[in-house]
């Protein structure tokens, strides 16, 4: 779970005594500040109750809670993966509309497995296959534009990998571009990274992503 919880920590010293007479008007406005981040960041500040929450923390404090911690953590776990199925569910129905107007742009070729690309630079003759290496630049981006990588913010250098280690949406995509050629791909949540919710990613479940890419070099399997 993402959220630090810092209410549950200072309920709980509290309760303890291990900060009596400690706390001023700075250190709990801190506290204030941190807990409101943590709930910002989640998305979830406008589904708390101001005095609901404050009625806890005098709950705790006077050793009277009207749930355990134990109970509490359970209904901070079910909240949250019920919020995380309701961002997944609204990611997945986001992608599919947003493929079905770029499917119409021009330029746009759309594939078999839901796989959409446009071409930007053709390139020379030679397109990779799964078994060779490629060297790329290219920048990830949601369907709002948000942009989550980039090869040349993160080190400035091209990336190189096997074509067939990564996710299927490259796979196959790559194979439609040559060497010095630059593409687009617009890869549904399959052909991506599913409906995982991969701890410190900043990807969402159930994304759509979009990733521009420049082929910079093809070297060829030796197994071949």
């Amino acid at each position: 779970m993402k959220v630090r919880i810092f209410l549950i920590v200072l309920t709980i010293s509290i309760s303890k005594g291990l900060i009596a007479g400690q706390v001023n008007d700075s250190v709990s406005y801190a506290f204030g500040i941190q807990i409101a981040g943590d709930l910002i960041r989640n998305g979830i500040a406008d589904d708390i109750d101001l005095n609901t929450l404050i009625e806890a923390i005098n709950d705790a404090k006077s050793g009277k809670p009207k749930i355990t911690e134990e109970k509490s953590l359970q209904v901070l776990r079910n909240y949250m993966l019920a919020l995380t199925e309701e961002k997944r569910k609204a990611n997945e129905a986001a992608g599919l509309d947003f493929l079905r107007k770029n499917a119409t742009e021009s330029g746009v070729v759309v594939l078999p497995s839901g796989l959409q690309y446009r071409i930007l630079e053709k390139g020379k003759i030679l397109k990779p296959k799964l078994s060779d290496t490629v060297e790329v630049h290219y920048k990830g981006s949601f369907i709002d534009g948000t942009e989550f990588e980039s090869s040349e913010k993160m080190s400035g250098a091209p990336v190189r990998f096997r074509l067939g280690d990564v996710i299927p949406g490259w796979q196959e995509g790559l194979q439609h571009v040559a060497e010095g050629g630059r593409i687009i791909l617009y890869i549904p949540p399959k052909l991506a990274y599913g409906d995982r919710n991969m701890p410190g990613s900043p990807i969402p479940p159930s994304s759509t992503l979009i990733f521009e890419i420049e082929l910079l070099k093809i070297i060829p399997s030796t197994s071949d």
